[in-house]
């Protein structure tokens, strides 16, 4: 399922979704819209909280979003220890 379709099915605004989560609404409307993508850390806590209503393969393309997930690590480069994190160009 994808948030959009969760946040909708639940009657949840995205304001109130983003704070429940821990982010800021703006940074949840660049997910919906696919000029953002949430880290995997992000990812993790959007599964847990929507009791994996909501997965992880819905913003990378799982669910028929098309292209390849690229991966990118916290910050742009970070160290190689650092855990990657899956984004991919979601058509809008």
């Amino acid at each position: 399922m994808t948030l959009h379709d969760y946040l909708y099915e639940r009657r949840i605004t995205r304001t109130e979704f983003a704070r429940q989560v821990g982010v800021r609404v703006g940074t949840l409307n660049g997910w919906m819209t696919g000029r953002r993508h949430p880290t995997l850390e992000v990812l993790a806590r959007i599964e847990r909280h929507t009791a994996f209503a909501v997965n992880a393969a819905s913003f990378v393309g799982g669910s028929g979003g098309g292209g390849s997930p690229s991966v990118t690590t916290p910050g742009g480069g970070g160290a190689p220890s650092d855990p990657p994190q899956v984004s991919e160009d979601i058509p809008t």
